[in-house]
């Protein structure tokens, strides 16, 4: 599972840093809510990606090298 930043947020959600710091918050509120440990300014890029309903989306840097 790989941990992304504010960075990787706006490149896959095409946003700007201020709204990509707040969906990083809100989506650690809901994991911290359901039991999980987070770390500040990063999130699971498997749950953003969950939560935004793109799993079958590529990936942010290892599919554009392909």
């Amino acid at each position: 599972m790989k941990l992304i930043k504010n960075k990787e947020v706006r490149e896959i959600l095409q946003v700007s840093s201020a709204k990509a710091s707040s969906i990083i918050r809100q989506l650690q509120a809901e994991m911290e809510e359901q039991g999980y440990l987070v770390i500040s300014g990063r999130i699971p890029e498997e749950y953003l990606r969950k939560r935004f309903m793109l799993e079958d989306e590529p990936d942010t840097k290892e599919d554009k090298k392909k």
